[in-house]
């Protein structure tokens, strides 16, 4: 077996550092060189350890897609599933985002980034409409292939507002959304939401979902606000230089 210079874990599996170092000193012999045992809090490594395992967890998906198809009366498993979002960091950096999952696994080339074109402020409604009628639009015009499923990342009031932008595309697919403060999933034509067990595969890929655009959205939200700040920072230092 061939052993790496640096084991990333999950855990710290070692009770304190004199077994780690006993831990370490043993795998260095049988490699022939250091080798390092990390358990990272934060950066890089500790976004391969939570990658490692969500795989893991995707492992079980086709029971989760299974799951979905049945709970929700798709006609086939959903292989493509599209999720958005919006993210709000202040009055004046509102972005939309979407993730696709392919066979129940993050596939990063078709993630996209929405910039909000049609109005100023905060406003999740109006643009959860906006990302949603964009995105099927294109779609639809370039005659791409169209989802299975689509998530919108919150309530039944998201819901009303992106049927209505798949109506004004002319697009019929199937739509729930997935409230945050309880994790209730929400479909057309019901006020309340469905019953559902939170612990279940299918739940729990819903939730992968949805965490992984928020992270998308927020990350991007980041990126515009840092870039405006720069912008401000560097004409105040034309306008006195």
């Amino acid at each position: 077996v061939m052993i790496p210079h640096e084991i990333i874990v999950s855990h710290e599996f070692w009770k304190n550092e004199d077994e780690k170092y006993v831990l370490e000193d043993y795998l260095s012999k049988l490699k022939g060189a250091k080798v390092l045992l990390t358990y990272p809090y934060r950066g890089e490594k500790l976004d391969l350890v939570n990658m490692a395992l969500k795989n893991i967890q995707e492992s079980s998906n086709p029971k989760s897609l299974e799951e979905i198809k049945l709970k929700l009366n798709l006609p086939t498993n959903p292989r493509i599933i599209e999720c958005f979002d919006i993210s709000n960091l202040s009055y004046s950096h509102v972005v939309g985002a979407m993730v696709q999952f392919l066979d129940g696994k993050p596939n990063p080339s078709n993630y996209r980034r929405f910039e909000i074109k049609n109005f100023k402020g905060q406003n999740d409604f109006e643009a959860i409409h906006e990302v949603v009628y964009r995105r099927y639009t294109r779609l639809s015009n370039e005659k791409s292939q169209m989802p299975d499923l689509i998530i919108i990342d919150g309530g039944k009031i998201q819901l009303d507002f992106a049927l209505k932008a798949l109506k004004s595309a002319g697009v019929v697919v199937p739509i729930i959304a997935l409230a945050k403060e309880n994790e209730e999933i929400y479909v057309p034509g019901l006020s309340f939401p469905i019953p559902t067990d939170k612990k279940s595969p299918m739940m729990l890929l819903i939730r992968q979902i949805r965490d992984n655009v928020h992270r998308f959205a927020l990350s991007y939200n980041r990126k515009k606000r840092q870039m405006k700040m720069k912008e401000e920072f560097d004409e105040a230092k034309n306008e006195y230089s």
